[in-house]
């Protein structure tokens, strides 16, 4: 379905009516470069992102510490704290998962994307010290919750390597790689994409 522009009026309406986002839409939100979904805070996102990880596909670690390996020009810092890295496990690479492990970073619902993926960008800049004294820089940071991207805003995080994911209606978790839906539980398995096709250009477009 196509949007009108009363459906542009309303969003900007909505969002001055309703400034704590609690009735925006997943397309308002979207509408107004913002995390979607309905959770106040940061931990009850969290809180809805782990019950949705499956067991069987993912080892989840918390908070893990980064060190900057490609520090930015004039700048002084160091060291970040990513929330998630997950792990895929054995079942989920012999089902074709190929990317490795991926970072996650979660925020409340109704926050401005600019900052969010510019902390996304920063988290791809570092390599992360795990269990057992593995080292890892994932090839993907997703953020979480978020529908979906279009237009300029997923260009740039498609070149970045800048995933979103974000609870469906039905209960099951999605994540977006490149603007393609990598992963998905449904009734009749996990779907996943293992061939990616952005993220690997550079230079001249």
């Amino acid at each position: 379905m196509s949007a009108t522009q009363n459906d542009f009026d309303n969003c900007g309406y909505r969002l001055l009516r309703d400034p704590d986002r609690s009735t925006l839409s997943p397309w308002e939100s979207w509408r107004a470069h913002e995390t979607t979904g309905s959770y106040e805070t940061e931990e009850l996102a969290k809180s809805e992102l782990m019950r949705h990880i499956s067991d069987e596909h993912w080892s989840v670690e918390q908070e893990v510490v980064g060190q900057v390996v490609h520090p930015k020009q004039d700048c002084r810092a160091t060291s970040v704290r990513i929330d998630y890295i997950l792990w895929p496990k054995e079942p989920l690479i012999s089902a074709g998962w190929s990317v490795g492990p991926i970072g996650v970073e979660v925020k409340r619902s109704g926050v401005k994307l600019g900052p969010v993926i510019s902390q996304a960008l920063d988290y791809m800049r570092c390599q992360y010290s795990c269990a057992g004294g593995l080292a890892v820089r994932p090839k993907f940071c997703v953020i979480f919750p978020l529908d979906r991207v279009q237009e300029a805003v997923q260009s740039v995080m498609s070149s970045e390597r800048i995933g979103h994911a974000h609870v469906g209606m039905d209960g099951k978790l999605r994540i977006y790689l490149n603007g393609q839906c990598a992963y998905m539980e449904g009734p009749f398995g996990v779907f996943l994409r293992s061939a990616l096709r952005s993220g690997k250009k550079f230079g001249s477009r």
